[in-house]
């Protein structure tokens, strides 16, 4: 099999994991990419068939959401194949709106709010 780095060596990554008892329900992560404007991450999101409508996402996106814009992302880009229904309908219920259809891609961006300061 193959095994190498799920990043490029020097993207900026978030990544969070939703488990209970030991059995992963989902993860999502959060990268720069270069052909997105500056201050933009691009964001994928992955769930378990049976964890889908339980909350598991929009509580992956809330910790993700946070981390982002603590860590200065003012937008996140998702692109979602056009076939993929579950994630077309997952990034519009997390506040993101489509932007563009491209290479069979459906293209959504999200602006974030700063992170509140801490103290």
């Amino acid at each position: 099999g193959f095994f190498g780095p799920l990043f490029a060596p020097d993207a900026a990554v978030i990544l969070h994991v939703a488990e209970a008892d030991g059995r992963l329900f989902g993860f999502q992560w959060v990268e720069s990419h270069p052909a997105l404007p500056t201050g933009t991450g691009d964001i994928a999101t992955f769930a378990a068939l049976d964890a889908h409508r339980r909350g598991v996402g929009r509580r992956l996106f809330e910790e993700t959401r946070r981390a982002a814009a603590a860590a200065g992302w003012r937008a996140l880009n998702a692109s979602v194949l056009e076939t993929n229904a579950l994630g077309l309908g997952y990034y519009p219920a997390m506040g993101f709106r489509e932007i563009a259809r491209s290479g069979g891609k459906v293209h959504h961006r999200r602006a974030l709010e700063p992170a509140a300061p801490r103290g």
